[in-house]
Formats: structure tokens, sequence, C-alpha cells
């Protein structure tokens, strides 16, 4: 799981320069599909987000809804 994060902040970091250079705005919200997994990386606030991993057959429509409810609850509370 710490591979995983580790790589996500890397990807994490390219796409905000990537949104930043074409005028996008914040990223809030980063998937990748892969043979064995889903992973979604959603922003909480500037400085958190939450990784998601799912099973290659997990319902994604699915984890990203309980992903921003969790995400939205945590918000309330860092701030």
């Amino acid at each position: 799981m710490e591979i995983v994060a580790a790589e996500m902040g890397g990807l994490l970091r390219a796409a905000r320069s990537a949104g930043t250079a074409a005028g996008a705005g914040l990223v809030r919200e980063i998937a990748t599909v892969a043979d064995g997994a889903i992973t979604v990386l959603s922003r909480v606030t500037g400085e958190y987000y939450l990784l998601l991993l799912l099973a290659r057959e997990g319902n994604l429509g699915r984890g990203r809804f309980e992903l921003r409810k969790a995400a939205a609850a945590l918000e309330k509370e860092l701030l």
C-alpha cells in the first residue's frame, strides 16, 4: 500500500503541473485502471488526499461516491 501511495503522489504532482500549465485549476481526483486494481486519489484539502484501492472487478462508481462522502466528512474535521 505504501508503494501505491508513493507512486500516486508522483502522479498527482505531474497532474498538478499539467493542470496549472493548461489553466485547468485544482486537481480534484485521479483514477488509474490497471490489470489487477483500480486506484482513485481524491482531494480532501490542499494538503490531504484519500486513496481508494479497488479490486479490478470493484464498482468504480460506488467507490468514487463513497470516497467523495468520506472526503467531505474529513474536510470538516481538518478545517
